[in-house]
């Protein structure tokens, strides 16, 4: 897997969570009290994530986090392997495909 192949997947992860966000978002009544949902992040091994809120101050909307991608992509496409691109790499430094040398180079 490419450097560019690796970013491209995880930016790919992150839209698909936060279109499904937003696709779902919503707000439920219940007992008179009106709750809005926005963001929840799943954490946990794959299959049997746990819900985690994400509701804190500066938390990122699933909104920022599309227009993050996006500017990631337009940032993949002009530094088109350029060594910049570790930098945007670092970023899932702790995934499972990502290769240590990628910070070293």
């Amino acid at each position: 897997m490419t450097i560019e192949e690796f970013i491209e997947a995880r930016l790919d992860e992150r839209e698909e969570a936060a279109t499904a966000v937003l696709e779902h978002e919503g707000s439920w009544r219940a007992d008179g009290f009106e709750l809005e949902y926005s963001w929840v992040r799943f954490i946990g091994p794959p299959g049997r994530p746990n819900q985690s809120s994400t509701f804190w101050s500066g938390a990122p909307t699933p909104a920022e986090v599309l227009r993050q991608c996006a500017a990631l992509r337009l940032a993949l496409e002009f530094w088109q392997g350029l060594t910049r691109l570790r930098t945007i790499a670092a970023i899932w430094s702790d995934h499972r495909d990502y290769q240590q040398d990628w910070a070293n180079s």
